[in-house]
C-alpha cells in the first residue's frame, strides 16, 4: 500500500506544473499541485517503517495526513486517506471491496469537511470514482482491474468539469484537484502493473494535451479583473471535546470555502475571508491555535494573470542555481530557483555565463547557490561583475544547495535570507558515490580502478564493488543515528528502484532513520546523500 502511494506521488510530481497551470480560478491558496504534492510527501513521510498491517498503514497516513494537509486541495486529499483509513481499519490485508468501502468512506468525508460542495471539483471527482469502485468490486473484479475502471472514469469525470462549473469553461480548463487527484491514482495503476518508479515518472497519457497546456483566455482574466478575494487561512485548533460541526457553521458564517477536518481533539481549517483577524478570534474560543497560515489571494491572482508561459514575474529578490540531472535541476525549481545553470563537476560554468544567467532573472536582487567547491571563486567574481545586487551563499554541495533554499523566504530581505541560508549549511553532511577513474592509494585507503569510492563531505571514505556496502559504510562513519532525515539522489548509474531497494535497506541497518529518495539524474555519481 504504502508503495502504491509513493508511485502516485511520483507522477504527481512530475506533473505538478501540468497541474498547477489549471489552478486559475477560484485563486489558488498557493498552487493546487504544488499543495497536493507536498501534503502527500507529509502522508507517506514517516510511514515506510510501517510494513506489517494494512490497517495500520491507512491509519498512519490518515494521521499524517490531517497534520501535513495544504491548501484547499490538500485538505480535500486528506480525506481520501481518512476514507482508507475508515474503510480498512483494524485489517492485516486490503482487497477489492475493503478498497470499495474506503473510496465511500472518501466520499462522504470529503463532502462532510466542505463548507457549500460544489460540483465540478474534486469532490465530484472522489464521488465518481466511489461509484464506480462499488460496481467494479460487485462485478468480482481483481484490485489490477479496479484501479483500471477507477482511473478511466476519474480521467472521463475530470474532462466533464468544465460541464459543470461555468467558471472552469470560460477559462478553458479542467479542476486542478481533480486532476491532481486522476493523477495519483494513474500513478497507483502503473505500481500495480509492475512498472518501475522510472516509468511512472514519464508523463505518458495523464490527462488530454487541450487541457493541460494552462493558457487561459486572455477575456477570462478581464471578466474577474476586479473580483476581490481576501486571505487564504489555515491553522490547527488543539483542545479537548472539540465540536467539529459547530465549529464548521462558525466558520461558514464569517468566510467562505470552508473546509473543517479533524476530531475531538484536533481540528485542521482551511477559509477564506477578507478579514483574517475576525476567523482567528473566533477560533482560538474553541482551543490552542498553531500552524497559522495566511496568503493574500489578491496577490496571487495578479501573479496569475500577469505570468504567462513566455512572460516571467519580476520579483524584488530571485536565486540562480548551478546543478547538473535532470532531477535535481527541476527540484531547485520546484523549491523556487528561478534561474538554474548546467554545472558541476566535470562542467564548471564560466564568469560570462555566470553573469549572462544572473543578468537574465527577472529579481534586481540574486542570492547565487554554486553547489560545488569548484565554482565558488567563479561565483564571487560573477557577483562583483553583475550591475545586480548579488549575493553568493558558499554551497559546496548540491545537497547543502538544497538545504539552503528551503530556508528561503521572499518576503524577507537578502541578509537575513544568506545569513539563515549559510546557516543551513552547516547542519548538512554531504556523501557522493563514484567509480574510481585510476588506482591510488589516499587516506591508507587501497582504490582499485573501477570500484566504487565513497566521499564523506569530500574526503575518501571507503570503497567497495557492492554499492548497499559502500553507502552502509560510509553512512556508520558519519554517526547517522535515529532521527536523522537521510536523502538519497539516485545518478544516471543507476535505477531508480535500485535505490528505492536501497532506501528499505537502509532503514532495516539503521532503524529511527528517515528516508527519501529522489530521482536526481546527476552524471558520473551513482548516488548523492544528504544527511541531517
Amino acid at each position: 500500500m504504502y508503495d502504491m502511494f509513493v508511485f502516485g506521488t511520483a507522477l504527481l510530481e512530475r506533473n505538478v506544473e501540468a497541474v498547477n497551470s489549471l489552478n486559475v480560478f477560484p485563486v489558488p491558496d498557493g498552487d493546487t499541485g504544488t499543495n497536493m504534492l507536498l501534503t502527500m510527501k507529509g502522508i507517506l513521510g514517516d510511514s515506510s517503517s510501517i510494513r506489517l498491517e494494512a490497517g495500520d498503514m491507512a491509519d498512519q497516513m490518515a494521521r499524517n495526513a490531517l497534520m501535513e494537509a495544504r491548501g484547499n486541495s490538500g485538505v480535500i486529499l486528506s480525506q481520501f486517506f481518512k476514507g482508507m483509513s475508515d474503510g480498512i481499519k483494524g485489517m492485516p490485508h486490503c482487497g477489492v471491496e475493503e478498497l470499495a468501502k474506503s473510496f465511500i468512506a472518501a466520499r462522504k468525508n470529503s463532502y462532510s469537511a466542505v463548507g457549500n460542495p460544489v460540483e465540478g471539483t474534486m469532490l465530484t471527482v472522489i464521488s465518481s470514482i466511489s461509484e464506480a469502485a462499488v460496481k467494479a468490486a460487485d462485478a468480482g473484479v481483481g484490485v489490477d482491474e479496479l484501479f483500471e475502471i477507477v482511473c478511466s472514469n476519474a480521467n472521463d469525470t475530470v474532462e466533464r468539469t468544465p460541464e459543470m462549473l461555468d467558471v472552469l469553461r470560460e477559462a478553458g480548463v479542467v479542476d486542478a484537484g481533480g486532476r491532481g487527484l486522476a493523477i495519483i491514482l494513474e500513478g497507483i495503476r502503473r505500481q500495480l502493473k509492475g512498472q518501475s518508479l522510472g516509468d511512472t515518472l514519464a508523463f505518458g497519457d495523464v490527462g488530454s494535451p487541450e487541457m493541460l497546456s494552462g493558457k487561459v483566455s486572455e477575456q477570462f482574466f478581464s471578466d474577474t479583473h476586479d473580483k476581490e478575494y481576501g486571505y487564504c487561512t489555515q491553522f490547527m485548533i488543539e483542545g479537548k471535546s472539540l465540536g467539529i460541526e459547530k465549529i464548521k457553521a462558525d466558520m461558514e458564517a464569517i468566510a467562505d470555502s470552508t473546509v473543517v477536518i479533524g476530531n475531538e481533539t484536533i481540528v485542521k481549517v482551511h477559509v477564506h475571508s477578507e478579514d483574517p483577524g475576525k476567523v482567528l478570534s473566533s477560533a482560538i474560543s474553541y482551543g490552542t491555535l498553531s500552524r497559522v497560515d495566511i496568503t493574500n489571494m489578491d496577490e496571487q491572482k495578479e501573479v496569475f494573470s500577469r505570468n504567462t508561459p513566455d512572460e516571467g514575474v519580476n520579483v524584488p529578490l530571485g536565486i540562480v542555481s548551478v546543478a547538473l540531472g535532470d532531477g535535481i535541476k527541476d527540484l531547485f525549481v520546484s523549491l523556487g530557483s528561478a534561474k538554474v545553470l548546467d554545472g558541476g563537476n566535470t562542467l564548471n560554468p564560466s564568469v560570462r555565463d555566470l553573469v549572462e544567467v544572473i543578468d537574465s532573472a527577472k529579481s534586481d536582487k540574486v542570492i547565487l547557490l554554486p553547489n560545488n567547491k569548484n565554482i565558488i571563486p567563479t561565483a564571487h567574481q560573477a557577483s562583483e561583475i553583475s550591475s545586480k545586487l548579488v549575493q553568493v551563499v558558499e554551497s559546496k554541495t548540491i545537497p547543502q544547495g538544497i538545504a539552503a533554499i528551503l530556508c528561503f523566504n521572499s518576503d524577507r530581505d537578502i541578509e537575513s535570507n544568506v545569513r539563515d541560508m549559510q546557516e543551513a549549511i552547516l547542519s548538512i553532511q554531504t556523501v557522493e558515490v563514484t567509480e574510481a577513474v585510476r588506482d591510488v592509494m589516499l587516506d591508507d585507503i587501497e582504490v582499485k580502478e573501477g570500484h566504487l569510492i565513497g566521499l564523506l563531505d569530500g574526503k575518501l571514505t571507503t570503497t567497495g564493488r557492492d554499492l548497499p556496502s559502500v553507502v552502509e559504510a560510509i553512512l556508520e562513519a558519519a554517526g547517522v543515528s535515529g532521527g536523522d532525515l537521510v536523502t538519497l539522489y539516485g545518478g544516471d548509474r543507476v535505477q531508480l528502484d535500485e535505490v528505492q531497494d536501497l532506501g528499505k535497506r537502509i532503514l532495516a541497518v539503521f532503524p529511527g532513520l528517515e528516508v527519501e529518495v529522489v530521482n536526481g539524474g546527476q552524471p558520473n555519481y551513482h548516488l548523492l546523500i544528504s544527511i541531517e
